[in-house]
């Protein structure tokens, strides 16, 4: 079984092939030219290397192609589905706390205009616990890992490991 190939040894094939193809073919011009047999046996062996060297590269490329047909084509329309909401979600999330915490500030000062005491204020509308705030925080930062997670996947093209979405909601594992 071929290993999988990876973003960066995809890119470094394909530049590999681009740089050295064309110079594969002006070594091919060189070897109809009538050359004496020593220079002719050298000309032959450098063309094999060159050529090994793309035919090497053009496995990996190949094989990368073959990864990207064999994607999860719907885990990546949720992923990118998942990604574009993110930030909405992240908006809600902090608009509520504000939202929450500002109503709160309106009751208080409402309250506080009636000669409430703030012992008063504090039972009639409590403050917005730690809690809450700690609640809504680690919800945005569970958000923002998770866009960078899906990122991650992405940028990994043509492999698109599974792996880079551990933890996050469209982990297989937890599905």
């Amino acid at each position: 079984m071929k290993t999988t190939v990876s973003p960066d040894q995809y890119r470094a094939a394909s530049a590999t092939i681009a740089k050295l193809a064309p110079a594969l073919n002006e070594v091919k011009k060189i070897q109809a030219v009538n050359l004496d047999a020593e220079i002719s046996g050298k000309v032959q062996e450098f063309a094999r290397f060159v050529g090994g060297v793309v035919a090497k590269n053009q496995e990996i490329v190949d094989q990368g192609d073959a990864q990207y047909e064999a994607r999860d084509k719907d885990l990546i329309n949720r992923a990118g589905f998942r990604l574009n909401r993110i930030p909405e979600l992240i908006a809600r999330e902090e608009k509520a706390l504000k939202h929450k915490q500002e109503a709160r500030e309106i009751q208080a000062d409402e309250l506080k205009k009636k000669h409430f005491t703030a012992v008063q204020i504090d039972v009639i509308t409590p403050p917005v616990s730690q809690a809450e705030i700690d609640e809504s925080n680690a919800v945005v930062a569970y958000l923002k890992a998770e866009a960078e997670a899906i990122q991650r996947f992405f940028a990994d093209r043509p492999r698109y490991d599974i792996g880079l979405l551990s933890g996050t909601s469209l982990d297989p594992l937890n599905a």
